[in-house]
């Protein structure tokens, strides 16, 4: 319920967008965006100073302009998410990995500030809907002998919510543009240690580039 109450939102937020100025002309991008996210996760417990990893960000989205200024996009993501762990500093000869891959939905209102109409300085916010694809455990001690993995108590689905912002800039040849994201997940959907809960977390910076599909009247001096 909490998930088609979000879209409900979403949708009813852009609708509202479409209906403050009906007389703009639709517009509509295709891009890609490829980025390094850095991941790791939040239990709420002080005590736990989980690691953030490394990993890759990879979408394609369609951008749809509806005015001037206002928009909406939605992405098919694929996200690396996860965790790290480093006891040693507690003189424990152990060091722990959990790699999250994850099929993820954005689903983004956007606003941009610039007047000028071949440069944009956008903020994006708006839920994001994950499925778990895969995930990978490495335990590492000094001796060189990992533990066994322990069973996977991962949830399959992870809700959040993300806030980015982009700066572009358009040539003749499409647009061009810097990402950074910040993204939570609502849910604790990952299990850290003994039997504690985790909610995913990363910041993601990226390059993007848009091709235009249907140009209106906001992008004809693009």
């Amino acid at each position: 319920m909490k998930v088609q109450r979000i879209i409900s939102l979403t949708l009813l937020a852009a609708s509202l967008i479409l209906s403050t100025k009906s007389q703009a002309q639709f517009s509509m991008n295709a891009g890609m965006t490829l980025g390094i996210d850095w991941a790791s996760v939040s239990t709420g417990n002080e005590g736990d100073e989980a690691l953030n990893i490394p990993g890759l960000y990879l979408s394609g989205q369609l951008d749809f302009d509806f005015t001037r200024q206002f928009g909406l996009q939605t992405r098919l993501a694929f996200v690396q998410k996860g965790y790290g762990f480093d006891f040693t500093k507690y003189n424990i000869d152990l060091k722990q990995k959990h790699r999250l891959n994850y099929l993820e939905i954005p689903v983004f209102l956007k606003y941009d500030f610039l007047p000028d109409p071949e440069a944009e300085l956008e903020i994006l916010a708006g839920p994001t809907f994950g499925f778990l694809l895969s995930e990978q455990y490495t335990v590492e001690t000094s001796l060189g002998t990992p533990e066994p993995p322990p069973a996977s108590e991962t949830e399959k689905k992870d809700t959040g919510f993300a806030l980015g912002l982009s700066i572009g800039k358009s040539t003749p040849s499409g647009k061009f543009s810097l990402d950074v994201m910040l993204q939570t997940s609502f849910s604790k959907s990952v299990t850290v240690g003994e039997g504690e809960k985790g909610s995913n977390q990363y910041f993601m910076v990226g390059l993007s580039y848009y091709y235009p599909l249907v140009v209106g009247k906001n992008q004809q001096s693009k």
